[in-house]
C-alpha cells in the first residue's frame, strides 16, 4: 500500500515535443488550444547563440513546429514570452532599446509595440 492517500487530480501522460539536439533550448507553454515553444533552434548549428523565435504546434500534432515569430525580420533579440488569455506577449531589445511585444495569438501581424 502507498504512504500518500489517491490524488483525486488525473494527468495527461507527459510528451516529448521533440528530441534533444546539441546546443538547442527550447522552453514550451500552452495556450489557444496550441503550444507555444520559444527556442533558439535556428541559431544552434550556426553557434551564435542567445537569439529565440517563437514556433507553434497544433494540439493534434505537437511535433510539427510552425513559425509564429522570428524577431530577425524587425532586428529584435528576445528575452522571453508570456501567454495570456487575449494575447502572447514577448520582451525583448532592439538595439539597447527594451521591447515589449503584444500580440493577437490568432493574428501575430496585429501587435502592439511598447
Amino acid at each position: 500500500s502507498s504512504p500518500h492517500p489517491p490524488s483525486p487530480f488525473t494527468f495527461p501522460p507527459l510528451l516529448l515535443l521533440k528530441p534533444r539536439e546539441r546546443r538547442v533550448e527550447y522552453y514550451v507553454d500552452h495556450a489557444h488550444c496550441r503550444f507555444y515553444v520559444f527556442t533558439n533552434s535556428y541559431c544552434a548549428e550556426s553557434n551564435t547563440g542567445g537569439e529565440y523565435k517563437v514556433m507553434v504546434a497544433d494540439d493534434k500534432d505537437p511535433t510539427f513546429w510552425k513559425p509564429f515569430y522570428d524577431p530577425r525580420e524587425e532586428g529584435i533579440c528576445l528575452h522571453d514570452m508570456e501567454l495570456f488569455e487575449e494575447a502572447v506577449v514577448l520582451y525583448g531589445t532592439k538595439g539597447l532599446v527594451p521591447v515589449v511585444m503584444v500580440m493577437d495569438p490568432q493574428d501575430k501581424n496585429k501587435k502592439l509595440v511598447l
